[in-house]
């Protein structure tokens, strides 16, 4: 099958037996639009995109990175991402959303090498999309054949992650730098810092501490810093009959509505409305 760069996209609801069993991929085709964008917060799937035509960029986690043709990204996107075209450029990309219990298996060996998103130079991985995207019937014969050629494809991802990004130091420096990492982020909680501070801190570079907090965490150190302090904020929330913007002050964000936004963003509900169904929910148990 010869398939060109013409635009098309497919997708499909895998099965349980594919969820539980398989890998799988419930969407996959070629984008050319000059105004292709992606902003969104989070989506239940891995991706692999690769640059056939222009450029590609993707902003997640802090990095931007720009994606050439011969290039790949294999990223996690239940994280915050944004990629897009740059304008004027005429750009193609082939993408492939992975997902089931497999792929996370292989993502979590792969971020082990190096964080997502991750970047590499692999024009063989062309042919392992195209394969993917020759077996997306829907038979039993032909959902195992995807199976195996998504499991081909992040083999190829792996090797390529450990050759293009080779790892050092042992698991005694791990876990001291996870030690002293905690220890960090602990004290930051109740200030407004900044990632140059916490690399400082920690007597390293910015880039350096960025990539072994991830490898260690699974989280960006700011991402990670952000959880603690609005979980902690939770905390003061049912504990303590606090103000929400004196919860806001004492955790360091810069602003009451500022506070509120990424507490909704986190939880799903505002500060307020947390703590008043959270304590309504004590009393019912109480009483019963």
């Amino acid at each position: 099958m010869n398939i060109t760069d013409e635009n098309f996209s497919r997708f499909s609801i895998p099965t349980p037996f594919q969820r539980e069993n398989l890998c799988f991929s419930d969407g996959m085709g070629i984008e050319n639009k000059p105004d292709f964008r992606i902003d969104r917060g989070s989506f239940d799937n891995y991706l692999v995109m690769y640059v056939t035509r222009g450029c590609l960029r993707h902003e997640q986690c802090g990095e931007k990175i720009a994606v050439m043709p011969g290039e790949a990204v294999f990223v996690n996107l239940k994280v915050r991402h944004l990629y897009y075209f740059p304008q004027g450029e005429s750009s193609c990309i082939w993408w492939l959303h992975l997902n089931g219990a497999l792929v996370e298996e292989m993502a979590a060996r792969i971020g082990k090498i190096h964080p997502l998103p991750l970047k590499l130079r692999c024009p063989a991985m062309k042919e392992g999309i195209e394969a993917c995207f020759e077996s997306s019937g829907e038979s039993l014969e032909e959902k195992l054949a995807l199976s195996a050629r998504i499991y081909e494809l992040l083999l190829l991802i792996l090797r390529e992650a450990c050759r293009q990004y080779p790892v050092s130091g042992g698991e005694e420096s791990s876990g001291r730098f996870r030690e002293e990492a905690a220890a960090v982020i602990s004290k930051a909680v109740y200030e407004p810092v900044s990632l140059e501070t916490l690399a400082a801190r920690m007597h390293l570079s910015k880039y350096h501490f960025c990539r072994t907090f991830r490898e260690q965490f699974g989280l960006p150190p700011m991402q990670y810093l952000m959880r603690e302090k609005l979980h902690i904020a939770g905390y003061h929330l049912l504990y303590t009959n606090d103000r929400i913007s004196d919860i806001a002050e004492a955790l360091g964000f810069g602003s009451t509505a500022y506070f509120s936004r990424v507490f909704k963003e986190e939880f799903g509900v505002s500060p307020a409305f947390f703590r008043e169904e959270q304590r309504h929910s004590s009393r019912q148990i109480d009483e019963n």
